[in-house]
């Protein structure tokens, strides 16, 4: 498969609710006047790349340790953007280097929601639905199988990402996830979707379908 290179997008209105600032607040205020300056310095400093790739994995604790067609994805952006973060707070900038850091992560995140729904259109062209996303670590599948998970993807794509000793994934800015595939079926599935995304459905004249963000951009 391809790499792909994703825009970040930022939405000013998530980003300061997931952060809690509230409008109406003087910190509202303080980030509404800088949020553009910083959009503009993450469009130019952060490139992220996206991957995936067909797997056969032995998902331990997720299913009992049985083999599964999986797919494994990796969202990853190479920048300095946590070096200038921390200068401009080192340097009493607080706000805008905590803006910064963490408006970069948010860009991230959406890049990757955007990806998995490209993913999941890609592979339903096949006849295949993927489940919600699996994180090493996250409960369901094993930290130790991260490195694993890795080494397959890297075995199919040319990708930077690494794993070091500890288990933590470089750059930084990274998530690497795993879906497991399976046979779609036809109907609507919006009562079953755990996501809630028709993109997994193979029925493309049903009038719940979103037939928007086709290919990542």
């Amino acid at each position: 498969m391809p790499s792909y290179k994703l825009m970040p997008h930022i939405n000013n209105e998530s980003l300061f609710k997931k952060l809690h600032i509230k409008e109406g607040t003087e910190v509202f205020d303080s980030a509404n006047k800088i949020i553009d300056e910083i959009k503009e310095f993450i469009i130019k400093n952060m490139s992220i790349s996206a991957y995936f790739a067909k797997a056969h994995i032995n998902l331990i604790g997720l299913y009992e340790g049985a083999d599964k067609d999986c797919i494994i994805c990796l969202v990853s952006s190479k920048d300095d953007i946590g070096d200038f973060s921390r200068e401009m707070i080192n340097s009493g900038n607080y706000l805008k280097g905590y803006l910064l850091y963490e408006a970069a992560n948010h860009a991230l995140f959406e890049a990757s929601d955007r990806f998995s729904k490209f993913v999941r259109q890609e592979e339903l062209k096949n006849g295949r639905k993927l489940s919600r996303r699996y994180f090493a670590g996250d409960g369901d599948i094993d930290l130790n199988m991260q490195k694993e998970i890795m080494g397959m993807l890297k075995e199919k794509e040319d990708v930077e990402a690494y794993i070091n000793e500890r288990n933590v994934l470089f750059p930084e800015r990274s998530l690497l996830y795993v879906f497991v595939a399976e046979e779609a079926e036809d109907g609507c599935c919006i009562n079953q979707d755990e996501e809630n995304e028709c993109e997994r459905c193979k029925n493309y004249n049903c009038r719940y379908r979103d037939e928007n963000e086709k290919i990542p951009c």
